[in-house]
Formats: structure tokens, C-alpha cells, sequence
């Protein structure tokens, strides 16, 4: 049996959406605070990683690569 987000109301999937984004922006900027000044030069190449992954997620959704 599978399930799809169409069976769902879109107060709930946006409201828990949300909470796992403000838990997550939380949790970063907490780890940020205690992590300091070390890692300067690692943060570039997560921030990197993290756009080409964007954009590679883009291109695919752009061209229907993934069928959803």
C-alpha cells in the first residue's frame, strides 16, 4: 500500500515542513556558535557542495529527469 501526499490536508504537511526547517536552521546555528572560528576554510567547500547540489537538483526536476 503506498501513500501519497495527496491523501494528506496541506495544513499539516506545511506545518510539519516548517517545524523541520526551523529545527534544522536552529540546530545549525547552534552548532555554528559552538563550533567558533575553526573550520574557516571547510565552511567554503560544504557552501560549494551544497549549491551544486542545488543546482543539480534544479536541472533534473527542470528536464523531468525524476519522475515524481
Amino acid at each position: 500500500m503506498s501513500t501519497e501526499l495527496n491523501d494528506y490536508q496541506l495544513l499539516p504537511i506545511f506545518l510539519i515542513s516548517l517545524v523541520v526547517i526551523l529545527a534544522a536552521t536552529e540546530l545549525g546555528r547552534w552548532l555554528g556558535v559552538r563550533a567558533g572560528n575553526r573550520g574557516g576554510d571547510q565552511v567554503l567547500t560544504l557552501q560549494g557542495a551544497v549549491l551544486g547540489l542545488l543546482a543539480l537538483n534544479r536541472l533534473y526536476l527542470r528536464h523531468g529527469i525524476v519522475a515524481l
